[in-house]
């Protein structure tokens, strides 16, 4: 129970963090869309001077999500690492189990405790699966930003230097696009639940193939 009363906790903890960090994303790209459509309204050159220096904070802050999600990955790393396979692990084990129960012939006697188990199954996967897609919304919306960079661009003189710093910041952000990465060995976002429900279907296959050869 302390086990997964941590893991729940865990799981909620980095939920709640990518949230955050998509709700930052968002308000980077609005207030960098709002900026520049409020200014390119006036054509005075300080006008644009102005500009240029918000988009240079825009990056500032661009680069500090950057290092944030970089901590990030450092610190949950290894817990995502724990919590995908355990999710893994626990699916498997639960399906090998109702399949091996079931053919015994005091199945009615275990079944409140295969539905117990079962119950908290579900429970896991789906706070697995939930902290899986609130990483892929953060990683979405950071994805964003970069086309509304070159978007910005268009109408603006080429030699513009407003026109120079969206580039530099369309470039630095595609290059620094957000990543959750579980410890280096993959990254968490929406395949991972395909990858998940293909590795415990091709083991569930592999353990029916030698029950029926038994």
């Amino acid at each position: 129970d302390v086990a997964y009363g941590y893991e729940f906790f865990i799981q909620f903890f980095i939920i709640r963090l990518m949230l955050d960090f998509r709700d930052k994303y968002k308000s980077v790209r609005a207030l960098l869309k709002l900026t520049l459509a409020l200014e390119s309204r006036k054509m005075m050159k300080l006008i644009e001077k102005n500009s240029t220096i918000a988009v240079r904070k825009f990056e500032f802050l661009a680069r500090t999500m950057c290092d944030m999600i970089k901590l990030f990955n450092s610190i949950f790393g290894w817990p995502m690492v724990s919590i995908v396979l355990r999710s893994i692990i626990q699916l498997l084990g639960t399906a090998i189990h109702i399949l091996i129960d079931s053919q015994k012939p005091d199945f009615h006697m275990k079944r409140n405790l295969l539905i117990s188990k079962l119950s908290v199954t579900l429970l896991t996967t789906i706070c697995t699966v939930s902290m899986i897609v609130a990483c892929d919304l953060m990683v979405q919306a950071g994805d964003e930003l970069v086309p509304l960079c070159y978007k910005l661009q268009e109408g603006l003189p080429d030699h513009s230097l407003l026109r120079v710093e969206l580039r530099r910041l369309g470039k630095f952000t595609s290059f620094n696009l957000p990543k959750i990465s579980a410890a280096g060995f993959f990254e968490i976002n929406r395949t991972t639940v395909l990858n998940i429900i293909a590795t415990v279907t091709t083991y569930y296959i592999v353990v029916i193939q030698f029950n029926l050869i038994n």
